[in-house]
Order: C-alpha cells, then sequence, then structure tokens
C-alpha cells in the first residue's frame, strides 16, 4: 500500500482521536440532545432505541435533493435506521420510526461510500447519523484511506449538541440541516424534542461556523457551506416564518433557505387533527412571500401542489 500523504496523515491523526472520544460516548451516551446516559456498548438503549453498531435502511443514487447537491449525477445517499426525534408526521417512519434496517460494520459501510463515490456521485449524503456517529466516523477513516475525496454531507433534524457539532467540523463539508420548529411546545409535541428552538439555533450557528462559506465547484456542485431546510406544516404556517425571523437574526439573510412544500400526513398524524391534512396554497404562500419580504435571496421553494 503506497504511503499517505503527509496532509492525510495529520487529518486520519485528528479523526482517530475524535473517535476515541466518541466511543467512549457510547458508555454514557450524549450524542444527541437527550443525553439518555446509556451504556449503549453493554446492549442498552435509550430514547432512539438504536444499539451500538450502524443499521442502514438503503443507499443510493439520489436525483430528489436540493440542485446543487443532488447536481446532474446524484447524491449519495445513505439512510440510517431509527432516530433522535419521535415525530409523528415522520414521511421515512418505517426506517426512523419502526427501524427497519440492516446492520453493518464500518469496514461495510465505508465500501457502500466508495461504490457511492464509483457512481459518480457528487458527495456521501449521511441521512439521520448522530446516534450511530461513532460507527460512520470509523466508516470515513477507512474510506478516505482507500481514496474517498468527495464532500461528507450531514443531513440532520438540526437538533444536534453543541459538542457533538464542535466534532464534526473536523469531517463534515456540507451541513443539510432543518429548522423545523421556532414554538417549543409544538415541538415536543410532535417529535419529543425538548427545547428545539434554543438546540436548533445554538447548532446552525455552530455550523455556520464550521463552515463559514458556501462554495460551489464551477458547474455549480455545492461543495462545502450550509443550507437549512424548512417544511411548512398545515396550521403552522406562521411558525414557519417565526423560524425564518431566527435565522435571519442570528445569520443574517445570505443563508442558503429551502423551503418544503411536500408535507403529507402519515404514520401517526393520520390520526391528529393539526395535522392530518396536506398545507394549503395559502399557507405555503404565506410563508414564501414573507422569505422573499426578508430578504432571503438564496435557496429554492418547490412547487406547490394540490
Amino acid at each position: 500500500m503506497e504511503a499517505l500523504p503527509e496532509y492525510l496523515i495529520t487529518e486520519n491523526k485528528i479523526l482517530h482521536e475524535l473517535s476515541e472520544v466518541l466511543f467512549e460516548n457510547l458508555k454514557n451516551c450524549s450524542l444527541c440532545p437527550h443525553k439518555c446516559g446509556v451504556n449503549r456498548l453493554s446492549n442498552k438503549v435509550g430514547i432512539c432505541g438504536a444499539p451500538a453498531d450502524a443499521v442502514v435502511a438503503s443507499y443510493a443514487v439520489h436525483m430528489g435533493e436540493e440542485p446543487p447537491i443532488s447536481g446532474v449525477s446524484g447524491s449519495g445517499t445513505i439512510f440510517f435506521s431509527y432516530c433522535t426525534l419521535k415525530c409523528i408526521y415522520c414521511q421515512n417512519y418505517p426506517i426512523s420510526q419502526l427501524h427497519n434496517g440492516k446492520s453493518v460494520t464500518p469496514q461495510d459501510l465505508a465500501q457502500i461510500m466508495l461504490y457511492l463515490q464509483d457512481k459518480c456521485c457528487h458527495n456521501i449524503n449521511l441521512v439521520t447519523p448522530t446516534h450511530f456517529l461513532y460507527s460512520i466516523l470509523q466508516a470515513i477513516i477507512i474510506a478516505k484511506e482507500k481514496g474517498l475525496h468527495i464532500p461528507i454531507v450531514y443531513n440532520t433534524s438540526g437538533w444536534e449538541s453543541p459538542e457533538i457539532v464542535n466534532i464534526l467540523k473536523y469531517f463534515v463539508d456540507i451541513y443539510l440541516s432543518d429548522a423545523r420548529y421556532s414554538n417549543n411546545k409544538i415541538a415536543f409535541e410532535f417529535s419529543k424534542a425538548k427545547n428545539y428552538r434554543e438546540i436548533n439555533t445554538e447548532s446552525l450557528i455552530k455550523m455556520r461556523k464550521n463552515q463559514p462559506k458556501d462554495l460551489f465547484s464551477k458547474n455549480g456542485i455545492f461543495l462545502k457551506g450550509l443550507i437549512i431546510r424548512i417544511l411548512v406544516l398545515p396550521n403552522y404556517s406562521d411558525d414557519a416564518i417565526e423560524t425564518l425571523k431566527r435565522i435571519k437574526e442570528n445569520l443574517g439573510n445570505k443563508v442558503y433557505i429551502s423551503l418544503m412544500s411536500q408535507y403529507y400526513p402519515c404514520y401517526k398524524s393520520l390520526e391528529n387533527e393539526k395535522l392530518d391534512r396536506k398545507i394549503t396554497k395559502e399557507e405555503y404562500l404565506n410563508v414564501l412571500n414573507f422569505m422573499k419580504k426578508a430578504g432571503f435571496e438564496s435557496g429554492w421553494d418547490q412547487v406547490y401542489e394540490q
């Protein structure tokens, strides 16, 4: 095997040190804001229910992300099972809440990353990765030693522990983060997330600090930076507007926003009168018009479909 270049040796040393930190964390888990404190290495599980080893539901070349993420060749998306949140409207509930998937070793996961790179994907897109961060980092170390070089996307609910976001700066290139709520009451009611507003705000600020500039290739492919997703919920367009206000207050209005109209009732939301319908065109336009008036010019909106 050829000797690794000096910069990669230094990078790997840092990643190995971080890996040791994350391994110790599994003995008293505080990877997410729940901070359950369980020893996952002894087969104990916390609120998320996740085991210590990563569980992957699927991986594929994905063309449905934001334009500079999917590009022309697709995003190398890896969907992880389980989730730190308990969203009653989750569109991926078979994997997030019902835990469908297959346990994989770090070696297996590294091979998946290299396979997706070989398929000419623009990036490796880690979807709901936080609870498996130790296995993921192990896989990234292995994959980088074997030639992984495309950007790493951290596709997250935005409900992250500050200490974890600090660790991410050493190996995450692109943050694709939700900003789901500004009302803590509905965040707990719908997702069992405590203090979502405050935690999400701090997480977004740290993500921006980690990647202060949005960088694109000559072909318009996202290489580094931050994209914030806002999913408009039925009956709660005002909360989405409040989220835009706090983003502007803390990050300015030059940040990339992806305003999503794709909500549809599923899972337990079918039994909840507040969420048991699609959003109306008026609700979506209410948020979109505010976004434009607030000066958010970078980003994407979705075509509203009844």
